[in-house]
């Protein structure tokens, strides 16, 4: 008898497994078919672009359908009201482990009544020639499973002895939780751009569309699909693995240019000290830390 109830339970798991797949499956396959025939050069920025947070980095920069990170402003506006907690983090690396590339980012994201309101800043550079960026951000949800956000952001380049110029710019973004354990999300940044100057035109009108899979309890799987109105398709894909109740590790890549990344993280009560490192192919490493506390 209880073989019999055994053998019913496996038929029961077997169906849902296999109704799951085929929604999933579907989405995978358009993805990787995407990869394999666009043969781009890859999507490429400004250095504000650059991928913000040691987790992100970590995960190959596949951050826009991924929560639980107030630096996911960066990526998808949405993903602000995917978050009941307060949450400050802070993020700051030489690039290439050069002391005048200095790059640093702050993300808060604030509960509201009526969704989640989000700020974020972003400065490379130094005394001669620095970028700096600042937002402004609000996302609500609908229903718990499709979140909606908007983010205001002001960019300023300032060269010595040349001045500076300023842009304002809007990035939208949408985030959909198809199951539990599966989330899509798509963005698009910088849209209101202009050509008036050399400034403006060099600022690409970038678009995202992401998926991120808990494929079991403690292991996540993300990818995304990243394009521009100048340059082609890039990939990014990355995973993340929790080991004990409070360490996570990291992988990731991203196509163009070819970049290996990985990464850990620790949690202490309700702060989080994350770590990454990435690969360039050509100007070799570079080390990012970040440290988070949330409230809530």
């Amino acid at each position: 008898m209880v073989f019999f109830q055994y053998i019913e339970y496996l038929k029961r798991i077997m169906k849902q497994s296999v109704k799951f797949f085929r929604m999933v499956f579907p989405l995978l396959i358009i993805y990787i078919s995407l990869w394999l025939v666009l043969s781009a050069e890859g999507c490429s920025a400004g250095v504000l672009e650059l991928s913000a947070g040691s987790r992100a980095v970590s995960l190959g920069g596949a951050f826009t359908a991924v929560t639980g990170s107030p630096e996911g402003i960066f990526y998808n506006p949405a993903i602000l009201s995917a978050s009941d907690s307060f949450g400050v983090s802070f993020f700051y690396t030489h690039l290439y482990q050069m002391k005048e590339l200095q790059y640093a980012a702050l993300a808060v994201n604030i509960p509201c009544v009526l969704g989640n309101a989000g700020i974020a800043s972003k400065m490379f550079g130094n005394s001669i020639y620095s970028e700096r960026a600042v937002s402004l951000g609000w996302a609500f949800s609908i229903c718990r499973q499709i979140h909606i956000g908007l983010a205001v952001k002001k960019n300023q380049l300032r060269i010595k002895g040349y001045g500076a110029e300023e842009i304002l710019l809007f990035d939208l973004g949408l985030l959909f939780n198809l199951t539990k354990t599966l989330t899509i999300g798509a963005s698009v940044l910088h849209a209101g751009k202009s050509s008036a100057s050399a400034y403006r035109s060099s600022i690409p009108l970038i678009y995202s569309t992401g998926l991120s899979w808990k494929v079991i309890k403690d292991f996540l799987f993300c990818i995304d699909l990243t394009g521009s109105d100048t340059v082609g398709l890039n990939t990014r894909f990355g995973c993340e693995l929790r080991i004990w109740q409070p360490i996570w590790i990291r992988c990731g890549f991203e196509r163009a240019p070819p970049c290996f990344s990985s990464g850990i993280g620790v949690q202490w009560k309700n702060i989080v000290l994350d770590y990454a490192v990435r690969f360039h192919n050509c100007l070799g490493a570079t080390h990012y830390c970040s440290v988070s506390f949330f409230l809530g």
